[in-house]
């Protein structure tokens, strides 16, 4: 074999295999997402938890882009300083693990159980949970990317113009620095950003 027919077919052989690592990437998905499904059964049986709301579509709450936290206390029962976030003010909760960091965040977002929550100039209740959620994004400590572009998992499907949204995160140029831009392909993990 020349040199030139073996750079050939190292070259040729990733986009060979390329469909088969799509088809076990959308397998590890699936399972991944069923593995999620049944944490999430156990975890409601075992706590008594409930996602605040109806857990669906609903307009966006009205009102300050602001949340408050009185009086509020982790799963574990580890009382939480009081907080309170305006508008446009930029916030980092800082502290080794355990210390409640996600709890906080959590009861931000209405998927706990809220005493002393107030959102938009409102308590947070079952009845505003939801239009509350519309407004926020939410990334886990652990996220999972879906296999596709890094447009793909940005959009969730959805049309649209992601400039705007990438200049408020501050990741523009580094969107722009990848290979293939917003076409580049992810990994489960977050491989190719």
């Amino acid at each position: 074999m020349t040199p030139e027919a073996g750079i050939f077919l190292l070259l040729l052989a990733p986009e060979f295999h390329q469909p088969m690592r799509d088809l076990s990437a959308a397998w590890h998905d699936k399972a991944a997402a069923s593995a999620v499904m049944d944490e999430l059964a156990t975890y409601a049986q075992d706590s008594g938890a409930q996602l605040m709301g109806r857990g669906g579509p609903a307009p966006r709450l009205s009102g300050p882009a602001s949340v408050a936290l009185h009086g509020c206390f982790t799963p574990s029962g580890r009382a939480l300083p009081d907080i309170v976030i305006t508008a446009g003010e930029r916030v980092a909760l800082l502290g080794p693990s355990g210390v409640g960091k996600t709890s906080v965040l959590r009861l931000m977002a209405g998927l706990e159980g809220p005493r002393g929550v107030d959102v938009a100039g409102h308590p947070l209740t079952a009845d505003n949970a939801d239009a509350w959620r519309a407004r926020l994004g939410w990334m886990p400590q652990s996220p999972h990317f879906l296999t596709g572009s890094l447009r793909h998992n940005l959009g969730q499907g959805r049309e649209g113009n992601l400039t705007s949204a990438l200049e408020t995160a501050a990741v523009r140029s580094v969107v722009e620095a990848l290979p293939q831009g917003l076409a580049t392909r992810l990994g489960e993990t977050g491989g190719g950003l």
